[in-house]
């Protein structure tokens, strides 16, 4: 949980943009991290940069990113996030594949029923 308080904190003070492949990277690396007040600061560093993202995500970096969820709880950090990987979404050119919406769809699992949810 410090690694992650950590992380949060590093990247609140990073002032580079990240491109698709870091967002959807950063985001699938939490799949194995249960939901925490650490966790959740993560969360709210990482929706700014998720935001600053200038690049349409591809099929694989949003199923990435979304399957990288699967253990957070609801929250207004969660929801945050969806919210701002939900243009995104709508922005990839190309067709989800199976196993990208499959990931996806995965690391929706915990997601309570919100606005946010179901703009992506």
């Amino acid at each position: 949980r410090a690694i992650l308080a950590q992380l949060a904190r590093i990247i609140g003070q990073c002032s580079e943009v990240l491109n698709g492949q870091a967002v959807g990277n950063a985001l699938y690396g939490l799949q194995r991290c249960a939901d925490s007040t650490e966790l959740r600061a993560l969360l709210a560093a990482m929706e700014p940069k998720i935001r600053q993202c200038s690049v349409p995500l591809n099929g694989q970096e949003i199923g990435n990113a979304l399957y990288g969820l699967q253990r957070c709880a609801d929250s207004n950090e969660l929801r945050a996030v969806l919210a701002a990987i939900a243009p995104k979404i709508i922005q990839c050119s190309e067709p989800l594949k199976g196993q990208e919406i499959g990931n996806a769809l995965y690391g929706l699992q915990r997601c309570a029923d919100s606005t946010e949810l179901r703009a992506v």
